[in-house]
């Protein structure tokens, strides 16, 4: 009897497509990282002084129509700002308190005592409340003299070490160790100059003699550095604050403070005809010796106003403003007033300015017209300190997502930690692995090139196309304010207007700058950039038309569009999905799915800490969208997703771009908002959810797009079902309220319904029914899947994806019957679906590692058995890096090979499964465990040393057991797996064939964390950067290439001498592959390219991979 066709005999040929009932408890939901991995420690606490005026004046009324006292005024702006528990929560600063006379009465405040209650001390309730009872204490009377309080401030700081020093680790409890890197800031407030002073009070000459500072640069008052500091007349408080900041007040202690720059400050900066270096520059701090900074604040007219230059920028109260006379200052043209030491001088006021000049601080003028009122100016201050103070995690928060073209062009995306800012920036790559930017983007000047960046911040922001989702109608609209609803809902609307500020903080979101400051005439937070940072989202490239259909319409649609405008997608943390063109770096596109919009006014806070916004990454299909009458209406539609900025998904078409003469037109345009947005499914996590709803099974879905096998630039999660319909197919991620994995089949032709396939159980129930499942429900999702089409006609028929606890499954959509879908039956001679059949609903495999299971985040890699089982190789590995603890975890990791011994055959035109034994047949059968499979190792955890070329890579053997499928040749086996032996190494990434080999190129990383776990302060980062891994093993045993590929010596040549390595470690990030006739290059953050040796075999295959 002929045999119908098996598996065996028709998956080598296929196209596989790679686009992967008690009563339960529900865990709590995860709590995903909100922060990039870095190197951090915990900063030092600040020592801060406050110093504030209670001479007689404080009596008087603030004027400029309010009647209130300017003491008055004081005493509430403290006990506002210093009670703000988000801006000045427990432990966030170390703090301590004078005035001028006292004349409250409070414990200790008219001096500064080591041990008193008004010492320096750590800001927890105790000391709050001390401080507070001071600042309701304040009374009015007497003269001003501030030179007392700059002398006791720098006397205190000069104190040495014991147990109530304020530079011991924590005054009054533990003295060391006495750590070098604290700031120390003295905050002195007054309405007036000064007018009065003791002869032992005054400082003597400072700022115009020359001397020698800490760290053996030269103050040189010969010299035009100098100028903007130097004063005619010593003894003045301006010379206080020299000595603050010139003489190490600690010379027991490590100088370890990092120097401070204000954002911008380039090397040099030009005023007049003086060049100033930046160590010279006021607006730069280069200490790292022992030093105070002053911030200072004028309250009133008295403060703020003098007769004489230099005079002050009033319109924008900029300490370097171009209204003022800072830049005559820095050129030496104009000098500083007093020019005499003399009590009620006019001038006396400008000493504010002076004091903050010489100690690289700032100065406040405040009161009725100016830019800050009291209260702000405090805040003010505290925020700059708050800033100075928080941990730098850039050394390790580089992160990046890189996709490199057919015409090796490679794209990069990167961010500033510390000031939250985002990128893409284009190079050429050549075939050595070498880059250059892309002269096509031009140039910022010089040799920089822009990136998008540049780019947005010069755009007009009204030329913008900026696209939502009407919450209301479900439909794409333009982001704007209207005094109507057909925009932005009722809803949105009330979500973006805190304080009446709507419109404002939809332009601000838009890219307008205009109220940027933190003030409250201008209440936004300052930006580096209007582009926010780019995280987790991966990079995703669309040309022409990526797939190779035969379907009808398909090749006309490709001719239409071959010229289309190369467009460069990517989410940001700025509440948009990006869409930039590929040839320029302009945006042509942007879109805030409609989870966002209730946390988009944060962004607009001063206060802003980092949050996720649109951090999962887009990928794009071509999909026939007209029904089987009509004539075909191809589309290329993005898919995107949130990650951890919210649940869901939403899809634009995105099918014209613009382009080349003869290319149709563009359609990014607000008036096609409508057909723009295909739909958005987006969730906010915390939005109410309707009971039984498609919804509550909808998670954060953080997995990156799965590829196909053979056209990196086609996500064959976008693909054509057996019912003919066209679909986009996803895991339904994490968080879902369900917490069930769930397969996601959303269809985008029709009336783009959601087909749910449960892994748990019967989909048709709100629950899973079977009692031995009941754990796969608990905190879990479905992870990134993988459709695979086992007869070449271009229609998914079967799909992997792995779940949180370490389960495989396998869904079978054969039938041109949607309803009948379901998880793939395993041990049924009539191959029942699973669903119907609840006994025998189980996962093809479950990862564990002595008894705990290992979580599958990336989608399973496929190929047909060549070894005489036929079936298919299931290749995974395990691992997560969702939450912070999941960075830092130590659980063993692994990579399996499982091996699917399911046969099909045709049988009436239709794909079905063959159990007919006597049929080349077998009964589907689930791998119980890793008694079932070989295991695969490395000889040895220490490995080899590269050389030459590779010296700075390591190279390790691995174990080469074999793997018997063949029943006549003794005990079978179901596949293999090797356990990770590196501390914390997972796989993250989907793995790929080498060179359109059988050997799986597996990705593995340790994570970056930041932090030991210690809540000790440090001067030194503490934390894990991130060590990636590649290691080369044959889907079938396990076993390394058949040709020797990595080149340990690098001598440039692939033979013995590189001792039969096949596993390296990599630089960490994005990693680009390129082609060339005998070698791939692998080029990575390092700039050190690797080159491995290509297989002998060499069928059609892409000559350039994007690895994410």
């Amino acid at each position: 009897m002929k045999k119908s066709p098996s598996f065996k005999k028709t998956a080598i040929g296929a196209l596989i497509a790679a686009v992967c009932t008690p009563q339960i408890t529900l865990a709590d939901p995860l709590d995903f990282s909100t922060l990039p991995p870095g190197l951090v420690s915990i900063p030092p606490t600040p020592n801060v002084i406050l110093s504030v005026d209670d001479s007689g004046s404080m009596s008087e009324q603030v004027g400029g129509g309010d009647t209130k006292t300017k003491m008055f005024r004081l005493k509430e702006a403290l006990a506002t700002v210093f009670n703000d528990k988000l801006l000045l929560p427990d432990g966030k600063i170390r703090l301590a308190w004078q005035v001028m006379h006292n004349n409250g009465g409070s414990p200790g405040a008219g001096n500064l005592t080591a041990g008193a209650v008004n010492s320096m001390k750590v800001l927890d309730d105790t000391h709050r409340t001390n401080f507070l009872s001071f600042a309701g204490s304040l009374s009015p009377n007497s003269g001003t003299p501030s030179h007392r309080m700059m002398k006791q401030a720098y006397n205190y700081m000069k104190v040495g070490k014991s147990l109530n020093s304020p530079w011991a680790y924590t005054p009054g409890t533990k003295e060391e160790p006495y750590l070098g890197c604290r700031r120390s800031y003295h905050i002195f407030m007054t309405d007036g100059g000064w007018n009065g002073y003791a002869a032992s009070e005054l400082p003597g000459e400072a700022d115009n003699v020359n001397y020698t500072l800490p760290d053996g640069q030269i103050y040189d008052t010969a010299s035009d550095q100098t100028n903007v500091y130097r004063g005619a007349q010593g003894d003045l408080l301006a010379d206080w604050a020299m000595r603050m900041w010139r003489e190490d007040l600690q010379t027991g202690i490590d100088d370890l403070i990092k120097p401070s720059t204000t954002d911008g400050v380039p090397s040099t900066e030009t005023f007049g005809s003086t060049t100033l270096q930046r160590y010279w520059n006021p607006k730069h701090n280069p200490a790292k010796w022992q030093h105070i900074v002053n911030y200072t604040i004028g309250y009133g007219t008295g403060a703020y106003s003098w007769p004489s230059a230099p005079k002050w920028s009033m319109a924008d109260d900029d300490n370097y403003g171009a209204g003022g006379d800072y830049s005559k200052l820095v050129a030496g043209t104009t000098t500083w007033v007093p020019t005499v030491l003399q009590n009620l001088n006019a001038n006396n006021p400008a000493e504010l300015w002076h004091i903050a000049i010489n100690s690289r601080g700032k100065f406040y003028p405040t009161g009725p017209g100016r830019k800050y009122d009291l209260k702000e100016a405090f805040k003010k201050i505290l925020e700059n300190i708050n800033l100075e103070n928080t941990a730098d995690v850039a050394s390790m928060a580089g992160s990046s997502s890189t996709n490199i073209r057919t015409d090796l062009q490679r794209f990069t995306a990167g961010y500033d930690p510390k000031k939250w800012s985002g990128y893409v920036r284009a190079d050429k790559i050549d075939t050595s692995g070498n880059t250059s930017p892309d002269p096509g983007w031009g140039v910022v000047s010089g040799s920089t090139h822009k990136t998008t960046a540049n780019k947005l911040d010069l755009r007009d922001i009204s030329t913008r196309v900026i696209l939502t989702t009407n919450d209301d109608t479900n439909q794409g609209v333009s982001f704007e304010w209207e005094t109507g609803t057909t925009k932005l809902s009722a809803t949105q609307k009330a979500l973006l207007d805190g304080g009446s500020l709507g419109e404002k903080r939809t332009n601000f979101i838009r890219g307008e700058r205009t109220y940027e400051e933190g003030t409250v005439s201008k209440p936004f937070r300052v930006r580096d950039s209007r582009q926010g940072d780019i995280g987790n989202s991966s990079i995703w490239y669309v040309d022409k038309p990526a797939s190779n259909y035969s379907f009808k319409g398909y090749k006309s649609f490709v001719s239409t569009h071959k010229n289309r405008l190369p467009m460069v997608y990517v989410g940001g943390n700025d509440g948009m999905l990006h869409g930039f063109s590929g040839v320029d770096g302009e945006e042509q596109i942007a879109y805030i799915p409609k989870a966002v919009v209730p946390e988009l006014a944060k962004l607009s806070e001063p206060g802003y800490v980092h949050r996720y916004y649109v951090d999962g990454s887009p990928f794009t299909g071509d999909a026939n969208l007209a029904d089987s009458a009509s004539p075909p209406d191809w589309r290329t539609l993005l898919v995107g997703t949130l990650g951890a900025g919210g649940k869901g998904y939403f899809v634009l078409d995105v099918t014209q771009p613009g382009g080349k003469s003869g290319t149709p037109a563009t359609t990014f345009a607000t008036v096609n908002a409508k057909d723009l947005v295909v739909m958005d499914k987006t969730l906010h996590p915390s939005a109410p959810l309707t009971a039984g709803s498609d919804d509550e099974d909808i998670g954060h879905i953080f997995h990156p797009p799965v590829m196909d096998d053979n056209n990196p630039f086609k996500a064959s999660q976008v693909a054509m079902m057996n019912d003919n319909r066209w679909a986009v197919i996803m895991g339904n991620g994490y968080n879902s309220k369900n917490e069930r994995p769930v397969l996601l089949i959303q269809y985008l032709d029709g009336l783009k319904e959601l087909v749910k396939i449960v892994a748990t159980g019967n989909q048709k129930i709100s629950s899973p029914i079977n009692a031995t499942l009941d754990t796969n429900v608990i905190a879990n999702g479905l992870s990134a899947p993988k459709p695979v089409d086992i007869n070449s006609d271009g229609k998914v028929d079967i799909v992997y994806a792995g779940d949180l606890k370490g389960n495989l499954w396998k869904f079978d959509l054969t039938s041109p019957n949607a309803s009948v879908w379901s998880v793939a039956a395993w041990g049924s001679t009539d191959a029942t679906p699973c669903a119907w059949k609840t006994s025998i609903c189980k996962p093809l495999f479950t990862a564990e590692y002595s008894g705990k299971r290992q979580p599958i985040t990336a989608p399973p890699t496929v190929k047909a058995n060549d070894r005489g089982a036929g079936g298919m190789m299931v290749a995974f590995g395990t691992g997560a890096n969702l939450t912070d603890n999941d960075r830092s975890s130590t659980d063993v990791q692994s990579v399996y090979s499982i091996l699917d011994n399911t046969h099909y055959k045709i049988d009436s035109g239709k794909l079905v499964i063959n159990t007919d034994i006597s049929d080349d047949g077998v009964i589907p059968t689930a791998v119980s465990g890793t008694s079932d499979l070989v295991k695969q190792d490395m000889v040895d955890t220490t490995g080899i040393a590269g050389q030459g070329v590779s010296s700075a890579r390591r190279f390790w053997q691995m174990t080469q057991n074999n793997v018997n499928y063949d029943a006549t040749k003794g005990p079978v086996k179901k596949g293999w797996y090797f356990n990770f032996q590196v501390t914390s190494e997972r796989v993250l990434r989907p793995m790929s064939f080498f060179d359109a080999s059988n050997n799986l190129m597996v990705y593995s990383v340790t994570p970056a964390y930041g932090g030991n776990g210690s809540t000790d302060e440090t001067c030194e980062p503490a934390g894990t950067p991130e060590k990636a891994y590649l290691t080369l093993l044959n889907i079938m045993d396990g076993k390394k290439p058949g040709v020797q590929v990595m080149d340990r010596n690098g001598d440039g040549f692939y033979n013995t001498t590189d001792d039969g390595v096949s596993r390296m470690t990599l630089p960490p990030g994005a990693v680009s592959n390129v082609a060339g006739k005998k070698t791939i290059t692998l080029s990575g953050g390092d700039n050190k390219p690797d080159k491995l040796a290509r297989m002998p075999e060499q069928p059609a295959r892409p000559s350039w991979r994007q690895l994410q």
